[in-house]
């Protein structure tokens, strides 16, 4: 029994031991069990800058290093931005005026230079924008001024020397070039419109300027001009001469692009020249240009865009709206951005004898479609671009100019979070906001992007097909316009309208079937082509609709604004109507289900009035049942995953505060168990305020007070994963103290299964399904593995029966309940028979008297009689006392049994 009792107390030190060691080194499980702002967020130097303008893009000749000038901004230093990352996120540095213009170095990014058209200063930075040195205004010593630039390049180091030329207009309006010789034992600016062969010193203005990517080699620069009201020229200057055009060498120089005498200005180009460029070969001399154009409608019809192989020109694309700003090529791909308004134009074969061109896909073009100026580069294999004006952004596309989705420098505000929606495993969110005038659809998945910019336009809801959440749903809702995505917005929306004013929208499996559901009549529209046509609105039997939702192929449920819900099971064809009304009170139906069959629970909320959540089994129920009463609060979202049930609601909509009522057993036909979590944000987000995602442990919502309108997400690592016992083993064999007669103590022991995690209950019972339940405990533990002590004289008081099983299992009781964890049983030995030592005295010898022996007889023989009855011989005194006493000791021995084996409940 000692020997017993030795191994349990062994044992139980060991385990006590291993605790203390767990709590030192074990990692704490990952899960916050706190609502919180969802982060990353979309913030200021990250996706969003107001007031900013994306006016020019350099791009350095590795695609590594991205330059983006920011324009006019109401502060007192114009701001650069660089990007190492794609243009994901940026850094910055300021100088001493607006920024207009950007160029880098193609062989040194950490050589560029900016120039402000306003006051027509140029900077330079060598460090890659740490420090500045201003260059002052364009003049050459005894030349004329700048008045006006209209473009800046940077050269590749030739003879240690690096170029930063600029171009525009000189005081006097007439164009001209200027550069400044990074790497002169003496630079300074030296100006080219007097330098022989120059446009026979007619031109008027200089658009745009590009050095040739064999700068090194050929030093040669481009030019496009506008003389005297008749033509745009494209110009060759060679560093090697101080020439210009054919007295450079170039035969044919310079070449006429467009020639109309109706032309007054050159309102906007651009210029880029192929990566193969060599001035000194002709055959090697690809130029695209972009323009647009001031004069008659005669010479208006010029805009758009041009390839010049060497001095032959043929126009891509053409035509008085075709009003183009900024071009870049990569070699096979060419991509032109407009001058008045974003939108761009791609062609995957610009050499070919009949190029194609197309339009950068309607509704994935950079920024809004307000904004001007759009300027675009290949950064490696991606294209940028920029844009400005309100809603303005910097942007990338991955396909070539196709489609663009903004990521950064966005000029907006997150003045509404309208709705929120998470794929089924929480890897990829959207989320709707505007700026109280224009949408903004934003997606993350391992940053945030703006996938889709609406003007004028708010109060947007985004669904999500359950079974691809690439199919996306965008509805204005009160409204019939929807956008639809079957690429998670990402390359392309197409434009859906619905024939009826949209309350709430659902969508069914796949994305090709969705519903609408509209509030003035209750009726639901059905469309299986996703969102292309809709069907006649069908009666769901409400009087009015609130919300609608898909639970699987043709099984629809719909909350009404009154009281009421109703069901489909045949796609929304017919809808059966639960006849009675929730909580007798007319408000708005927030309702979710397990299905639409006899035997499936339906539960719902209402917005005002009672405050219960209700359950109605279908095939049976004949009132709804409160299985939540007096929440106190309106009910504003509801869902059920993976079995959990989830109710959001506000408290003094809109002004109050939100709790969340979280059942993992909806379905206990006697009470549900319920968690509860508060929170001081706004969770109002009607009709359907409550997302789940992640397998029940992700919730998602938006809060909606005015001034702080931001995602908030709560990740509730207890939904699925309770406590995991740690010992004892299964089928551990308790002993019993010999001295005191209880039983060991018992150290149950399990795993903390989350952070924040502070409250348990250790139950113990009878049977393996917990019917006949012998006791509950609870333990409070903040230690990553929690040892808890039953015993009689234990923390966790309770006697173990001798002879008994004890079924025993763990949940977590605080913040929120978790799952039971699986059970063990540890069986109680018998109790042994008490042993009692029992002192005996001897009896005292008795005397012995040793007489002489008899003298001998004589033997006679007398024939046998029967031997006469004797009595058994006396028990002796000792013996007979000893018996008694034992008697007496099993007597009382059974009596403690009897006591000690009672059973206590």
């Amino acid at each position: 029994m000692k020997k017993e009792f030795s191994k349990i107390l062994g044992v139980g030190l060991t385990v006590a031991l291993l605790v203390s060691l767990i709590i030192v080194v074990a990692p704490v499980s990952a899960g916050t069990l706190k609502w919180g702002a969802f982060s990353p967020y979309p913030t200021t130097t990250s996706e969003i800058l107001e007031a900013c303008n994306v006016t020019d893009i350099a791009v350095s000749g590795d695609g590594e290093v991205i330059y983006a000038s920011g324009g006019n901004r109401t502060q007192e230093e114009g701001l650069i931005y660089k990007s190492t990352d794609g243009g994901r996120s940026w850094s910055t540095s300021s100088v001493s005026t607006n920024t207009s213009l950007i160029a880098v170095a193609p062989d040194d990014s950490d050589i560029i230079a900016v120039a402000d058209n306003e006051s027509r200063i140029v900077w330079v930075s060598t460090d890659g924008g740490t420090t500045w040195g201003s260059l002052g205004i364009p003049q050459e010593s005894g030349g004329t001024t700048a008045d006006n630039i209209s473009d800046i390049a940077i050269s590749a180091e030739s003879s240690g020397k690096h170029y930063v030329a600029v171009c525009g207009d000189e005081v006097g309006t007439a164009a001209n070039a200027w550069y400044w010789d990074i790497g002169a034992a003496s630079p300074y600016w030296h100006e080219l419109n007097d330098k022989t062969g120059f446009n026979d010193t007619t031109a008027e203005t200089c658009r745009a300027v590009a050095f040739s990517p064999n700068f090194p080699s050929d030093q040669t620069m481009a030019v496009l001009t506008e003389d005297d009201g008749d033509d745009v020229v494209l110009e060759l200057y060679s560093y090697n001469q101080s020439k210009w055009n054919d007295d450079a060498g170039f035969d044919g120089y310079a070449v006429p692009v467009i020639e109309d005498d109706g032309i007054t200005n050159l309102v906007s180009a651009g210029l880029a020249l192929g990566p193969d460029y060599l001035g000194s070969d002709d055959s090697l001399r690809l130029a695209f240009i972009a323009v647009t154009l001031d004069g008659d409608t005669d010479a208006e019809k010029y805009n758009g865009l041009y390839r010049a192989s060497d001095t032959t020109v043929k126009a891509l694309k053409d035509g008085a709206s075709v009003k183009l700003h900024s071009v870049t090529y990569d070699g096979a791909t060419l991509v032109t951005g407009r001058f008045d308004s974003n939108i761009c134009y791609y062609s995957l074969d610009p050499t070919a004898t009949t190029p194609t061109v197309s339009g950068t896909r309607a509704l994935k073009r950079p920024g809004i479609s307000t904004n001007t100026r759009t300027v675009v580069a290949w950064a490696g294999d991606e294209v940028v671009a920029g844009t400005t004006g309100d809603e303005s952004a910097f942007a990338v596309s991955k396909n070539d100019g196709k489609s663009f989705s903004d990521v950064s420098l966005i000029n907006t505000t997150l003045t509404n979070a309208t709705d929120v929606t998470v794929s089924a495993d929480g890897s990829v969110i959207y989320l709707t906001t505007d700026d109280g005038t224009d949408m903004s659809l934003w997606r993350y998945a391992s940053s945030w992007e703006r996938i889709l910019a609406v003007p004028a336009k708010t109060e947007f809801i985004v669904r999500l097909a359950p079974d691809d959440s690439d199919v996306v749903y965008v509805a204005d809702r009160a409204a019939t316009t929807i956008y639809y995505s079957g690429d998670g917005g990402t390359e392309r929306w197409q434009t859906r309208t619905s024939r009826y004013n949209i309350q709430d929208l659902a969508v069914e499996g796949t994305g090709d079937v969705a519903y609408v559901i509209v509030n003035a009549d209750g009726k639901v529209s059905k469309s299986s082509n996703s969102g292309f046509t809709w069907g006649t609105s069908k009666s769901s039997k409400l009087s009015g609709g609130y919300m609608i939702a898909s639970l699987g192929e043709d099984l629809v449920i719909a909350g009404s604004d009154d009281g009421y819900m109703s069901y489909s099971s045949d796609g929304g064809d017919s809808f059966t109507k639960i006849s009675k009304q929730l909580g007798s009170t007319s408000a708005n139906v927030s309702v979710t289900a397990t299905g639409v069959a006899d035997g499936d629970y339906i539960y719902a909320g209402l917005g005002t009035g009672s405050m219960d959540i209700y359950r109605w089994q279908l095939g049976s129920s004949t009132s709804w049942s409160s299985i939540k009463e007096d929440t106190d609060y309106p009910v504003t979202g509801i869902t059920l995953q993976d079995g959990v049930l989830y109710a959001m609601c506000a408290i003094n909509i809109p002004t109050g505060d939100s709790v969340i009522f979280r059942s993992l057993d909806p379905n206990d036909a006697v009470a549900p168990t319920w968690s509860t979590v508060n929170s001081t944000a706004v969770f109002n987000n009607w009709p359907q305020s409550l997302k789940v995602s992640g397998g029940s442990t992700v919730w998602w919502t938006v809060d909606t007070e005015a001034t702080t309108d931001v995602l908030y997400s709560y990740t509730d690592t207890l939904a699925i994963l309770g406590p995991e016992l740690v010992g004892p083993a299964q089928g551990f064999e308790v002993g019993i103290n010999p001295i005191s007669g209880y039983t060991s103590d018992v150290i149950f022991s399990w795993s903390k299964p989350s952070a924040r995690v502070t409250d348990y209950e250790l139950r113990l019972a009878f049977d393996s399904g917990f019917a006949e339940v012998a006791k509950k405990l609870y333990p409070a533990s903040t230690s990553s593995t929690v040892g808890y002590v039953v015993g009689h004289s234990a923390t966790g008081a309770f006697d173990l029966m001798p002879g008994d099983t004890y079924y025993w299992k763990v949940r977590v009781t605080d913040p929120l309940y978790s799952p039971w964890s699986v059970y063990r049983y540890v069986a109680v030995e018998e109790a042994p028979l008490p042993v009692t030592e029992v002192t005996v005295q001897p009896a005292p010898a008795p005397e012995i008297t040793v007489e002489a022996p008899p003298p001998p007889q004589v033997t006679v023989t007398v024939p046998p009689t029967p031997a006469p009855v004797t009595a058994p011989p006396a028990i002796p005194a000792y013996l007979l006392w000893t018996i008694i006493c034992i008697g007496a000791v099993l007597i009382i021995a059974l009596i403690v049994l009897i006591v000690r084996t009672r059973r206590v409940v």
